[in-house]
């Protein structure tokens, strides 16, 4: 079936992230040079990659949200996707901490959705949601994010530590998730 399909790719690329780190290859393909600097994750970061079909990314990313009690959570919206329209859709779909990194940097405060008792009780319930593009992680320290939700898999071992990295710095406990 597809989802034992996508399960078995989903291990087989949790395995490959992990041999790269641990081997310092940056994934990079055949013919292109490489870099043999070790590549190391901290100890205090969790990696978890959830295989789920595209009708249930959604699902998903409130799955991980709400198993979180982290303050914030920085998601990466797959390669090629604009950042404003996924927010509209994080929150259409309830997710009403949904906020993109820019505006949450800049200060812009969001409408409350007609904040009423529960909307507020469910957005205190789950951790801000800032929603970026992954061209943005290289740098990015944000001292609260202590979840990391990445839409897809990372395609070097560069790549998984500038994403995931944003999280579990300076012998902070972290989780990085990646859903595919």
């Amino acid at each position: 079936t597809q989802l034992g399909r996508a399960a078995a790719a989903a291990a087989e690329a949790e395995a490959a992230m992990a041999a790269m780190a641990a081997s310092g290859r940056n994934g990079a393909s055949k013919g292109t040079p490489t870099t043999n600097r070790a590549v190391s994750l901290p100890a205090s970061l969790e990696l978890e990659v959830l295989a789920v079909e595209e009708d249930n990314v959604l699902a998903a990313v409130h799955q991980v949200l709400t198993a979180s009690s982290a303050e914030q959570a920085l998601l990466f919206v797959a390669a090629g996707r604009r950042v404003p329209p996924e927010v509209r859709l994080f929150r259409q779909c309830g997710l009403h901490s949904a906020v993109s990194l820019s505006d949450h940097l800049l200060g812009v405060a969001y409408e409350s959705d007609g904040d009423d008792d529960e909307a507020a009780t469910r957005r205190a319930q789950t951790p801000q949601l800032l929603v970026a593009s992954p061209s943005v992680a290289r740098g990015l320290d944000l001292p609260n994010v202590g979840l990391v939700i990445v839409l897809g898999l990372p395609t070097t071992a560069d790549q998984l530590i500038h994403l995931a990295g944003r999280t579990a710095r300076q012998g902070v406990s972290g989780r990085a998730g990646f859903i595919a």
